[in-house]
């Protein structure tokens, strides 16, 4: 079993290692992308009402007048900039930034030149395209195994040795995590269910997706039939539609994320016609942390930091054993 283990882990190294550290840099890359692109992703305060959503969508039009509008992201903090999601005439998409008190546009950006976009491209595909989405697949397939591998050789006797020691130990408290990791990222490979997070819904948005319309009318919907929902994520469904991605207050992480569908004829209802994406988000919220908040983030990019360890730990117990057994 102990060769087993260290073959495995020697397989899957290189893909486990890319995928563990970009899981780890995907854990706080909406924070770090504000920290880093703060011109671009920050309003700065003003005490002028914010303008409807038409506006901005206005704003945008105005700016850009050869792009469709096919997503919109309120603001979700008072220096934080409303984001609207647009399509050029070559179908690439782009992130548009507006002040959303005066209307300012604060900058835009092609959908892939963002920290986010580099850090989920690197995790589900280490940037090969296909080829890279399998191997992400056999990374997470290589993380299972491993992980289970090295607990049923946890029940044996340990070796003497600092390493020795170290490794199994780590490896046993980070397990549990691992574990989840590895077998909801499978999962969403395969399903690539629903939504996540903001900018997860914007890499992935369709390019032919329709025209968004009628925003502001769906926000004061939401605000008078839902006014505790905030609005994460706007899209059309169809030409008399619009898709609302809502987080509800007082939930634990964002398991209270939930999606309402607009009408033009009947206002705003709860779309329970479509469970996949709730199902969707819920699994996402597994394989990030997000299920149980702030803590769950830190938990799960701690265990996923600690995979390049274990890996370099178990080569310096193997070491450890070989120079033991020389001595003796």
């Amino acid at each position: 079993m102990r060769t087993l283990h260290g073959w495995l882990a020697f397989l899957f190294a290189i893909p486990l290692i890319l995928a563990s550290l970009s899981g780890a840099m995907l854990g706080f890359a909406r924070e770090s992308d504000r920290m880093f692109n703060v011109d671009l992703l920050g309003a700065p305060m003003s005490s002028a009402p914010p303008l409807s959503a038409d506006a901005w969508i206005d704003a945008a039009r105005r700016a850009f007048p050869d792009r469709r509008i096919i997503g919109l992201a309120p603001a979700a903090t008072p220096v934080d900039a409303a984001l609207l999601l647009m399509v050029d005439r070559e179908g690439l998409r782009h992130e548009v930034f507006i002040h959303p008190r005066s209307g300012e546009i604060r900058g835009q950006r092609a959908i892939d030149d963002g920290y986010f976009a580099f850090a989920y491209t690197l995790h589900t595909a280490l940037l090969l395209d296909d080829t890279g989405r399998w191997l992400a697949r056999i990374a997470a397939i290589g993380l299972l195994v491993t992980t289970l591998s090295g607990l049923l050789l946890r029940s044996r006797a340990m070796a003497r040795g600092v390493a020795a020691r170290i490794h199994p130990l780590l490896g046993l408290t980070t397990a549990p995590i691992l574990l989840l990791i590895a077998a909801s990222g499978l999962v969403f490979l395969a399903w690539q269910p629903g939504y996540g997070s903001t900018p997860r819904m914007a890499i992935t948005a369709p390019a032919e997706a329709i025209t968004l319309h009628s925003a502001q009318d769906a926000l004061e919907a939401l605000q008078k039939t839902h006014p505790t929902h905030a609005p994460r994520w706007i899209t059309a469904l169809d030409a008399e539609r619009l898709s609302l991605v809502c987080d509800t207050p007082n939930h634990a992480g964002t398991l209270g994320t939930r999606r309402l569908t607009w009408q033009r004829d009947s206002g705003l209802l709860t779309s329970d016609a479509d469970s996949t994406p709730a199902k969707g988000e819920v699994l996402y919220n597994l394989h990030t942390g997000e299920l149980l908040g702030m803590p769950g983030r830190l938990l799960w990019v701690m265990a996923s930091l600690a995979v390049p360890i274990l890996i370099l730990g178990g080569i310096a117990s193997r070491k450890a054993r070989l120079k033991q057994a020389h001595h003796e």
